[in-house]
């Protein structure tokens, strides 16, 4: 391994939820103060602290056969084959919530929601492919987050009056539509924005990397991204707290990783905002309510917190697929090195970075010890092909998305760079606002996704840009081209 990593080796890395709460629950919010000391926050199951990494025991993580991965809903299809026993019993409580059919207003559900059942935010159209957690929504099952900018002071309200900041289309008998009002002021702007589950692969993974493993790759050393006028751009990481997104969140600002700005701290804030503002239900970490202002008709949450745990557990235990293999000389092998990606290196970079889309999508990187009681085994000291740093980037103006823009320390204008882990078995829909459709075909979807990089063109102060502009100097088809870039991406 090289000196990076060794050098990790040595260091750690309320009855109703407030209006905070349902910012910070969908990947918003600040507050807290910044530590450097991990192990004031590793006391409890909530904080989800991943610990240091063990040199000499990291071996590469184990995959799912890829012509087996998330081919049926079923416990083999998705987890570590090497799985125990105990450890499968809680995988299959938590997939039984994710996809229980049967969720009623009898069992607790609304009254207002998106989807009867964890599973509607997941639903797969790549052919072969079932609906499972590892699938991302399809464009008929996303969701929309709307509320009021203020372009002069950059301030967003989220008109919890009326329901939001999501618009829910669902709800139980004799409960109005839910609609969203005229704008309060002439200076504001409405802001929408769409959001699509997202894939739900290896993220036990990426919970079990340590922080300093993440901050390293703002290093100018290691980043060749550059604007254009030369100047490096090395991103950098968001930090958030989850105080206020469910009852015993931490209120220390740390480094967060989770989510389409990598605003989220823990996976815990996910599983507690999907089921709570997704699915309508509430739990002993979101109690009382599923819409501001509407709370729930029930005296008794409709999941447990053992539930919340277990589809957490599921989540966690969501092993990767395989990499398909490539030929030597084959078009996927000169997409590799497009890409600037060298598998023989320990971090998967090559030293010549080509297209570079290697600064941001970083091949690998390496766990230290998960917090994960369940199934932490296959979690740590690990290696896995996440391709992706896990840094915000700025991607420009034309990319903004200011519904619920200040999230942490991103704006905006900033995004997480998103993991390619399992793209090329899941297939679209891709980008952020899941903009590239699933009807356009994996290759023409993987070609769209990467001009919508830096918004076909528009936007040069995206930092996308000069890798964009790189891949867009390549011939369409042919030896050295922008195919060979998306056959690569196909192999992942």
């Amino acid at each position: 391994m090289n000196t990076k990593h060794q050098s990790h080796a040595r260091a750690w890395a309320f009855a109703g939820l407030s209006m905070t709460a349902l910012l910070v629950a969908i990947g918003c919010g600040s507050g807290g103060s910044n530590t450097s000391d991990p192990n004031a926050l590793a006391k409890t199951d909530t904080t989800s602290i991943a610990g240091p990494i063990d040199m000499s025991r990291v071996v590469d993580a184990e995959t799912i056969p890829r012509d087996q991965f998330a081919r049926s809903l079923s416990i083999e299809s998705l987890i570590y084959p090497s799985a125990n026993a105990d450890e499968r019993a809680h995988f299959a409580r938590g997939l039984a919530i994710f996809t229980d059919p049967a969720i009623t207003a009898a069992a607790g559900q609304g009254p207002y929601f998106n989807q009867k059942v964890c599973l509607g935010c997941h639903t797969s159209q790549q052919p072969g492919i079932a609906s499972t957690p590892a699938s991302r929504a399809t464009n008929a099952n996303n969701f929309l987050i709307f509320g009021d900018f203020t372009p002069g002071d950059g301030s967003f309200n989220s008109l919890v009056d009326f329901g939001g900041p999501v618009l829910h289309t669902m709800h139980l008998p004799g409960y109005p539509d839910q609609v969203m009002p005229p704008l309060r002021r002439p200076s504001d702007v409405r802001a929408t924005g769409l959001r699509e589950g997202p894939p739900y692969i290896g993220r036990g993974l990426m919970e079990a990397v340590p922080d300093d493993e993440i901050l390293a790759f703002k290093d100018p050393k290691i980043t060749q991204l550059v604007d254009v006028n030369g100047n490096p751009i090395p991103g950098f990481e968001n930090r958030n707290n989850e105080s206020a997104s469910f009852v015993g969140g931490s209120a220390v600002t740390r480094l967060s990783r989770f989510g389409l700005r990598a605003a989220g701290a823990t996976l815990l804030q996910f599983m507690v905002s999907g089921t709570n503002l997704e699915v309508g239900l509430t739990s002993p970490f979101a109690p009382g309510i599923t819409v501001p202002g509407k709370p729930s008709v029930h005296s008794t949450p409709g999941l447990t917190a053992q539930d919340i745990r277990d589809l957490r557990t599921m989540i966690r235990l969501i092993a990767p697929p395989a990499r398909a293999p490539i030929v030597p000389g084959s078009s996927e092998d000169r997409g590799r090195i497009l890409f600037g990606v060298d598998y023989n290196q320990p971090d998967g970079i090559a030293l010549d970075h080509k297209v570079n889309c290697v600064s941001c999508h970083k091949p690998t990187m390496i766990t230290g010890a998960s917090p994960a009681e369940v199934g932490g085994r296959h979690l740590s000291n690990k290696r896995f092909f996440i391709f992706s740093d896990m840094l915000i980037h700025d991607m420009g103006a034309a990319d903004a998305d200011n519904a619920i823009p200040n999230q942490g320390r991103a704006n905006g204008r900033m995004w997480r760079t998103t993991p390619l882990i399992g793209i090329g078995v899941i297939g679209p829909p891709f980008f952020h606002d899941g903009r590239v459709k699933a009807e356009d075909g994996i290759d023409s979807a993987l070609d769209l996704s990467i001009d919508a990089h830096d918004n076909n063109g528009a936007d040069v102060d995206s930092e996308a840009h000069v890798s964009v502009e790189a891949y867009r100097a390549l011939p369409a088809d042919g030896i050295n081209s922008q195919r060979d870039i998306v056959n690569f991406m196909k192999t992942l």
